[in-house]
């Protein structure tokens, strides 16, 4: 996979995983399945090599089925 994702649910009963995917996007789609309705921390370098922070409210995201 190209990029690897630090995922850190805001919740701190669950502990901080990593998802790998070749793309944001994918790795969006992923992120819903395993913490349906949390508010996750992702941190990743993108492809410019800079490290970027982002929250993520996964309820908000909608995924075709």
């Amino acid at each position: 996979m190209r990029y690897s994702y630090k995922i850190k649910p805001v919740d701190p009963r669950n502990e901080e995983q990593t998802l790998e995917a070749m793309s944001y996007k994918k790795m969006l789609k992923s992120l819903v399945l395993k913490f349906p309705k949390q508010l996750v921390t992702c941190c990743y370098k993108n492809k410019k090599n800079r490290p970027q922070t982002k929250i993520i409210d996964t309820k908000d995201i909608k995924i075709k089925y």
